[in-house]
């Protein structure tokens, strides 16, 4: 989650439409809003980029793969290939935690039944 977690600042630059407003107060606020970024304790609504950015934090740092998988998924186009890799890895842990789960079920199954005598 701690590779999630560094992909964050990436992924909200990507993920912000770029500035349309070349004034040099607008160029000021915009670089503003980039020092400082007040992040919520709890996952706010909504599927704007600054939220989905804000929800993949909270994600990470309550290690909840499936919820960052959900996440990401709602990040533009544009954003997406910067967490590719991790999605990747994310699936395959998943995959794998399911054949394991499967490999032990099959055991105690065969454990299970009565031994042909």
């Amino acid at each position: 989650m701690h590779e999630l977690a560094s992909l964050a600042p990436a992924l909200q630059q990507a993920a912000e439409p770029a500035a349309s407003n070349s004034s040099f107060l607008g160029r000021i606020e915009s670089n503003a809003q980039r020092l400082v970024r007040i992040t919520p304790v709890d996952a706010p609504p909504g599927d704007d980029p600054a939220s989905v950015v804000t929800r993949i934090n909270v994600d990470a740092a309550h290690s909840d793969i499936a919820a960052a998988l959900a996440d990401i998924a709602k990040l533009p186009d544009a954003a997406k290939p910067l967490a590719a890799a991790w999605v990747a890895k994310a699936q395959a842990r998943d995959a794998a935690i399911a054949a394991s789960r499967k490999l032990a079920d099959d055991a105690l199954a065969a454990l299970s039944k009565p031994s042909p005598q």
